[in-house]
């Protein structure tokens, strides 16, 4: 059967054009009219994709398997939500013992909007089919055992509102075909495998509003395009000391850029290998918080890095007084302050098991 792929959205008067989407031997690419991603498949095929999915992943041991593998409709099957049609939009099996692979034919669930598979045993690579799922707005996986590199097509899910990797063991770098999904608002790849730079495209996700990439394993300097991430409120781009995942080893000067992000809550640094004087421009931040942390974690932490200080001059040092959770660093020239931060290992195990703002998609 033949696969359309989309050919991308109008967004400020152009057309987007998501990576890959050229004429191929996969892909028919109908650029004006086409045939809409919504159109494609049948319930019969979601049934097959479906049981596809039991029988690569363990099914007969699931915690909840209700229906499954029967000839019930699909929105009896347990964790499955539907259209009108009876095609399958939602699918929520989080923490259900899921072991083993995920199938290929999970990529034929063309009318799919959220996919919510976190806190399981999955092992095996991303299949590149998922970058059929062209409705997909929320992508869970975290807290599985993932293992291979990013899928650059990915970058084809243009409606993508979360996506959410963390606590798996991938490898290789972000590709930076990532900065296509224009839609996103939470990303959180933290507690993998990872290697190379922080891609700049990611400063093209200008909806973003969470962004965590702690314990990666990323090297180089922090892109100063990513102060165009103007809605931002959580950057994690620090480490934590859990037993697992990356260690990230970002090198060089805290971009001024940062000064931008005046929605930013929180912005944690920690132990990298930052150095020089943080810039001024953050003064123009609140940092007074965020949702998913708790009131007695610092707002801002850039302690352990490779000489990374606070200037000392009494401006800078009236803003950091002024931060309502306090901060962890030291101030040039000075010793390095002796801040108590309590539950920093249990933060950091609730980011990685839970993921941020893990819920059930709406139909």
């Amino acid at each position: 059967m033949q696969r359309v792929i989309s050919c991308g959205k109008e967004r400020n008067g152009r057309r987007l054009l998501p990576h890959g989407c050229l004429p191929g031997v996969l892909a028919v690419v109908l650029c004006s009219g086409g045939t809409d991603a919504r159109a494609q498949g049948s319930v019969e095929s979601d049934r097959t994709a479906l049981t596809a999915l039991y029988d690569s992943a363990d099914g007969p041991n699931w915690t909840e398997s209700t229906n499954w593998n029967s000839d019930a409709p699909l929105n009896e099957w347990s964790g499955v939500i539907t259209d009108s049609d009876g095609r399958v939009t939602n699918l929520f099996l989080v923490d259900n013992g899921l072991s083993g692979a995920l199938p290929p034919e999970l990529g034929d669930l063309t009318r799919l909007m959220g996919l919510s598979l976190s806190r399981n045993a999955l092992t095996g690579d991303l299949p590149i089919e998922l970058r059929n799922l062209a409705n997909l707005k929320e992508f869970l996986l975290n807290g599985n055992r993932l293992t291979g590199s990013i899928p650059a097509r990915l970058g084809d899910l243009v409606k993508l509102e979360t996506l959410n990797l963390a606590g798996n063991s991938l490898t290789g770098s972000i590709p930076a075909t990532l900065g296509n999904l224009v839609n996103l608002s939470q990303l959180d790849l933290s507690v993998n495998n990872l290697n190379g730079p922080i891609p700049a495209a990611l400063g093209d996700l200008t909806n973003l509003t969470t962004l965590i990439l702690a314990n990666s394993g990323l090297t180089g300097a922090i892109p100063p395009a990513l102060g165009g991430l103007t809605n931002l409120e959580l950057l994690i781009l620090g480490n934590f000391e859990v037993p697992f995942g990356g260690r990230n080893a970002l090198v060089g000067q805290v971009p001024s850029t940062l000064g931008n992000l005046r929605n930013l809550g929180l912005l944690w640094l920690q132990t990298n290998r930052l150095e020089g004087e943080l810039p001024t421009s953050l003064t123009n931040l609140v940092l007074d918080g965020h949702l998913t942390v708790r009131g007695d974690q610092p707002t801002l932490r850039f302690e352990d890095n490779a000489g990374l200080c606070a200037p000392a001059d009494s401006a800078f040092q009236a803003w950091l007084n002024s931060l309502r959770f306090g901060y962890t660093g030291p101030v040039c020239g000075a010793p390095v302050p002796a801040v108590p931060v309590a539950a920093l290992l249990l933060l950091a195990l609730m980011l990685v098991g839970a993921g941020l703002r893990a819920r059930r998609s709406a139909t």
